[in-house]
């Protein structure tokens, strides 16, 4: 008997949805606004976070307002266990937005 995705796993594949769409229609700002509330969402209090980043984040993070970035970069940090790769992750994000 096939397993009912619950509630929660809906949310989060409809999420994953919007931010493809958004994505592929470059609408970066609306994009960032979605990253921002799904980065908050209870399936990434524990893990996910720093991957979604590297693997998808990073792609665009030059098109991200700077604040907005840190924002995300802040969020994501608290994923990180070690303080030396805590810091060199935020030392890098500070690079980038103080290239902006």
């Amino acid at each position: 008997m096939p397993r009912k995705a619950d509630g929660r796993d809906e949310a989060v594949s409809r999420h994953w949805l919007e931010l493809e769409d958004l994505y592929s229609k470059r609408l970066w700002h609306q994009l960032t606004l979605k990253i921002q509330t799904f980065i908050r969402h209870e399936s990434f209090k524990t893990t996910g976070l720093f991957e979604m980043y590297e693997c998808f984040i990073a792609d665009f993070e030059h098109k991200i307002n700077p604040l907005s970035l840190v924002d995300i970069a802040v969020v994501t940090s608290n994923e990180i266990k070690g303080p030396d790769e805590k810091i060199e992750f935020l030392k890098n994000i500070k690079d980038k937005v103080s290239s902006c």
